[in-house]
């Protein structure tokens, strides 16, 4: 894209002209599901072909490589019956598609243009490995961004025993044990009962009155009678029974804890969102396109997307893979259902951005939740940034006729590498900073950074500050979207093997984005040592006849006129002294060597 400013028109004021290059930007959009993956259980490569035009893509092929410790199973094209060679069932390779010719964004056109799913299961082999796949979109018509056909995703797998651990529920149950023990206590309660017991004294009185007279017996003595009251009591016990509870537990009850095991329902519904085309124009139909997923362990029930559509923005249509949409204002929700383990769906949202957008950036953000527990909530949000170009501009009668648009043209990123130290010696670690910013004040989107390490090294480590890098030769890190005057820092470590001493490493950055020309920073390190020297091979050639030379005039004096009129015979090599029979140097010092003595030999010829 270039830009150039007319002269002052009349009436002041100037026209900027945007030139924008033709071609066809191919975009790609990879997900994989589940993530994680168990071995043996289906892995679903999910594939999707946008075409940001502004020309058709003719002849478009899709090229996916397959992780090796992968069996093949099946592939889906979309629209049906594209014609495409995969591997055999149950072993790894490269799937290729013809996808034919796909059309820019337009009326009727759907988005994304094709699509494609593979599904694999992982081996044995890949057991608690990162398996990594990369698939790449080309087409015959030039591309003036090819730094987003190509998408990649890393996947973890899991050992068949490596099963999620249900979530136990203690359901505690109390008992309590308390005896009561009554006590006996005996009252008791005297009655007195008076009983009246005559007791009879014989009292001998000889007098003449006794008080009581019996009969009397002739010539006998008088008997006289006196009673005697003895009481006599009678005991009548009373008992009172008395009962005291004395418990034989603690008053605090016994808890008795049997956990019941029950196993938590849990499904990790995921969602990833892209705007097309971006920029956009003022009244020109932008899409929201939603990829959603299930990772797992167990089956999303109860799916819903929610979204909020930007602020100046209006709603023209939505079209789910699955399911129903409504909308109400800005607020729309799509109600999914249910997701299998590793299923994914699209969701197609179309809106017009209104005058009030332009020169503006639009943030959409779209949610997705479902009803079992979500061990991994960090993936229930995407979102995607637009920027909005001002209209077209009218230019007055009389001024020069152009494209005219006021100048909205994005700067190229910047990016600095450096690499440290300057002189690395074999084994010891080389790092390298690529720092990459965005010079502008507007977003800049799809940021991604490739790095391929220089030979004869080995990859220790890379982070990057934003986003994620993948890879262990060619390394892929995916930015996403810069904002303005933001710099993310990416750091890679490599270690020079031996076979690298004695040479200089060259490593380059490579810095794309939509719309935007590549920029790279390089780099060079040199690595200390000696060159690694050639197995003795003397004995196996014939020897070499010596080589008859005349005497040089003088190594330190220059040479004397050539005999052709106005040449100067060149200085004389510096002749390195040949090793003994028992080493060689490198092939590089031969092939030196020989170039030397050609080049005297010629000057030689020319002097004689």
């Amino acid at each position: 894209m270039a830009s150039f400013t007319l002269p002052p028109r009349p009436g002041g004021g100037q026209i900027d002209v945007v030139l924008t290059n033709g071609g066809a930007d191919l975009k790609i959009l990879k997900v994989d599901a589940p993530d994680p993956v168990v071995v043996g259980e289906n892995l679903n490569y999910h594939l999707d072909i946008f075409n940001d035009g502004p020309e058709t893509a003719v002849n478009a092929t899709l090229t996916d490589t397959l992780p090796p410790n992968v069996a093949f199973q099946s592939i889906t094209t979309v629209p049906a019956g594209l014609s495409c060679t995969t591997p055999p069932i149950g072993s790894s390779g490269t799937v290729t598609c013809s996808l034919g010719n796909l059309p820019p964004p337009g009326p009727g056109v759907p988005e994304p243009v094709a699509g494609v799913k593979i599904v694999v299961q992982p081996t044995a082999a890949a057991a608690g490995t990162t398996i990594t796949n990369t698939a790449t979109v080309s087409s015959t018509t030039p591309d003036p961004n090819p730094g987003n056909n190509t998408s990649t995703v890393t996947t973890s797998v899991l050992a068949p025993t490596s099963t999620p651990t249900p979530t136990a529920t203690s359901t505690p149950t109390a008992t309590n044990t308390a005896t009561a023990t009554p006590t006996l206590t005996s009252t008791a309660t005297a009655t007195p009962t008076a009983t009246f017991t005559p007791t009879a004294t014989s009292t001998f009185t000889p007098g003449p009155s006794p008080t009581a007279t019996s009969t009397p017996t002739p010539g006998g003595p008088t008997l006289t009678a006196t009673p005697t009251l003895t009481a006599t009591p009678t005991v009548t016990a009373t008992p009172t029974l008395t009962a005291t509870l004395t418990p034989t537990a603690t008053p605090s009850p016994t808890v008795t804890s049997t956990p019941t095991a029950t196993a938590t329902p849990a499904s990790d519904p995921g969602i990833f969102k892209v705007a097309i085309p971006n920029p956009v124009a003022v009244g020109a139909e932008l899409t929201f396109h939603f990829v959603v997923r299930n990772d797992g362990p167990g089956a999303a029930t109860g799916v819903v997307v929610t979204d909020t559509l930007p602020a100046n923005t209006t709603f023209v249509s939505a079209t789910p893979e699955r399911g129903t949409c409504a909308v109400a204002g800005q607020a729309l929700t799509c109600t999914v259902g249910a997701l299998a383990v590793g299923e994914i769906i699209h969701i197609s949202i179309v809106v017009h951005a209104t005058p009030e957008a332009a020169g503006t950036t639009l943030t959409n953000t779209a949610t997705v939740r479902a009803n079992e527990f979500d061990p991994h909530p960090e993936d229930n949000t995407s979102t995607a940034t637009v920027f909005v170009l001002p209209p077209t501009a009218t230019p007055e009668p009389g001024a020069p006729t152009a494209t005219a648009v006021p100048s909205v043209i994005p700067s190229p990123l910047r990016v600095i590498k450096t690499g440290s130290p300057a002189t690395a010696t074999v084994g010891d670690a080389v790092t390298y900073s690529v720092t990459v910013t965005n010079p502008n004040t507007i977003p800049v989107d799809g940021v991604m950074v490739t790095d391929t390490l220089p030979p004869n090294t080995e990859l220790v480590s890379a982070t990057t500050t934003l986003g994620t890098c993948s890879g262990t030769v060619s390394l892929v890190c995916t930015i996403g979207t810069l904002a303005p005057g933001q710099t993310v820092t990416i750091t890679i470590s490599i270690r020079p093997t031996p076979a690298a001493a004695g040479t200089t490493l060259i490593n380059t950055a490579v810095a794309t984005a939509p719309g935007l020309p590549q920029v790279t920073a390089t780099v060079t390190t040199l690595v200390s040592g000696a060159p690694m020297m050639l197995p003795n091979v003397a004995p196996l050639l014939p020897p070499s006849p010596p080589i008859l030379l005349p005497p040089p005039p003088s190594p330190l004096i220059p040479a004397p006129p050539s005999t052709i009129a106005g040449e100067v015979a060149p200085p004389l090599p510096e002749v390195p002294i040949i090793p003994e029979a028992d080493s060689l140097p490198l092939l590089g010092a031969g092939l030196a060597l020989a170039a030397a003595l050609a080049g005297l030999r010629a000057w030689w010829r020319r002097q004689h």
